[in-house]
């Protein structure tokens, strides 16, 4: 993912420039999206089966690529087709969105496995 939402990108500039401090609420979560959103507004999120958003942690930056650290994975998926993700923080504040490298297309039951370092953040 490597799209920052306007709402982040105003909370980075604010404290680029000292007029503002920011710290995401641990821990940060995954959201797996059906349509990709935009800017300013989230996405069309998966719903059904037993899927929920899921945490996620990520080492430090390596040339401007931070990968997961540790796998994680959706369980018992509905059947959909996954054509990205959103990064929120705990407070439910979207930070970054993208679309995945390939899109996963779920039957019902089906389980989404995210190996180390299988989610890539990066911002260009």
């Amino acid at each position: 993912m490597s799209s920052l939402t306007v709402t982040l990108s105003g909370k980075l500039l604010d404290l680029i420039t000292g007029n503002g401090a920011f710290t995401p609420q641990l821990p940060l979560r995954l959201a797996l999206m059906t349509e990709l959103g935009d800017d300013t507004t989230p996405g069309i999120e998966v719903a059904g089966g037993a899927y929920g958003r899921q945490v996620v942690a990520f080492g430090p930056q390596v040339n401007k690529v931070s990968r997961n650290c540790a796998a994680f994975g959706f369980t018992a998926m509905p059947e959909v087709s996954v054509v990205g993700g959103e990064l929120y923080d705990d407070s439910g504040l979207r930070m970054l969105y993208g679309p995945l490298s390939k899109i996963i297309n779920c039957n019902d039951g089906d389980d989404i496995p995210f190996d180390v370092g299988a989610l890539a953040l990066t911002i260009a």
